[in-house]
């Protein structure tokens, strides 16, 4: 980000920090997601499955029980150590 002309990386920034917000602001309205992904995470780490993908589509199908058979995409969470995360 350094080669970045200086207008580029404040607009980048302002736009980083803002997204970043409105992350924030949909989780502390959200409180369930945290401890859903807290509750997968923890078994995740208990089980340690082979095939993790196959592990998350059954551990989510009991949110879904009206649509059986349904082939999803992985869903895939990235990022540097440390985004997101609310300090209290």
């Amino acid at each position: 980000m350094n080669s970045l002309d200086p207008e580029l990386k404040t607009y980048y920034l302002k736009v980083k920090d803002e997204i970043k917000k409105e992350h924030i602001d949909y989780l502390s309205q959200h409180p369930e997601i945290r401890q859903l992904l807290n509750d997968f995470l923890s078994t995740l780490l208990l089980e340690k499955p082979e095939d993790v993908y196959k592990f998350a589509q059954e551990y989510f199908a009991f949110f879904n029980k009206e649509k059986e058979n349904v082939q999803y995409k992985p869903l895939v969470i990235s990022g540097p150590s440390g985004v997101g995360k609310v300090r209290e």
